[in-house]
């Protein structure tokens, strides 16, 4: 097996049953033979998703209709890669990113779920769309918007978040 998402799958289900993410990753990839480019995206994929795993907990919050907590540990790992790639990877085209996904979940027992998982990965794409307009008009959208745009976006507990913002007001 060289496919490096569903090698960053393996990896971080071994995390999510309570391995260091290092120790995971390693185990995974001394067991393949890898081209570089493969062994960074795998890498990247696993450590992104552990750093940003709130954040994208919460993207499938705003989207699903069961929160991140209630989802099959499996398909919110699924789910993780395929935010993580589309919100923070812009060298991944996001057709690509989309398409390797629902590959991805097929491969693991969620074939049935392929035509949901797109409809929440365009779905994240129009939010970064409007996001994006947003930021060239200048808009923030006064002090609750940009709040709950600072809370989505980044991985610090909320106490911190708060802080933050109270600081640079």
């Amino acid at each position: 097996m060289t496919n490096p998402r569903q090698l960053a799958f393996i990896a971080l289900r071994d995390v999510h049953k309570g391995a260091y993410a290092d120790v995971a990753l390693d185990r995974v990839l001394q067991k393949v033979n890898l081209l570089d480019n493969d062994r960074r995206l795998v890498t990247e994929l696993v450590y992104g998703s552990v750093r940003r795993q709130r954040t994208l907990d919460t993207l499938i919050d705003q989207l699903a209709k069961k929160k991140s907590h209630q989802q099959p540990q499996d398909l919110r790992t699924i789910l993780h890669l395929g935010f993580y790639q589309l919100r923070y990877q812009q060298r991944i085209p996001a057709s690509a990113a989309v398409n390797t996904t629902v590959e991805l979940a097929k491969e693991n027992g969620f074939s049935g779920l392929t035509v949901l998982l797109t409809v929440y990965y365009v779905s994240i794409l129009e939010k970064q769309g409007e996001m994006r307009e947003q930021g060239k008009q200048g808009e923030h959208g006064g002090r609750g918007a940009e709040g709950q745009r600072r809370k989505i976006l980044s991985p610090q507990p909320p106490m911190l978040i708060r802080y933050s913002f109270q600081k640079t007001q």
